[in-house]
């Protein structure tokens, strides 16, 4: 997983020159007025958008979804052998009672 977020960068001298010069006023042994500006900084963070997008991986063929379709392959497959063996079996019926009627035989 991971997150991004669109940012934009802007940029101001801080402190401006009159802080700059009441920090040099208010804390003894600095002289410089360029320290405080090079060694302070002040952060505001903001986000452009506080909409959240989440994005989740959903697996398209699930196991109840598999099994389901192999048994009602595997139900059709059975289900054509049974009528293919009972298509078989009447065809060597009527064959066997041809071939014993037009010989005369007779059973019983």
């Amino acid at each position: 997983n991971s997150t991004g977020y669109e940012y934009s960068l802007s940029r101001a001298e801080y402190p401006s020159l009159n802080a700059a010069r009441k920090i040099l006023a208010e804390v003894e042994g600095i002289e410089d007025i360029s320290l405080p500006r090079d060694n302070f900084i002040r952060l505001h963070v903001y986000f452009a958008s506080m909409a959240v997008e989440r994005v989740e991986k959903v697996p398209a063929y699930t196991t109840m979804n598999l099994l389901g379709d192999v048994g009602g392959n595997l139900g059709l497959f059975i289900g054509a052998n049974v009528a293919t063996l009972a298509e078989i079996l009447d065809y060597a019926a009527r064959w066997l009672y041809a071939r014993i009627t037009r010989s005369g035989y007779m059973p019983g």
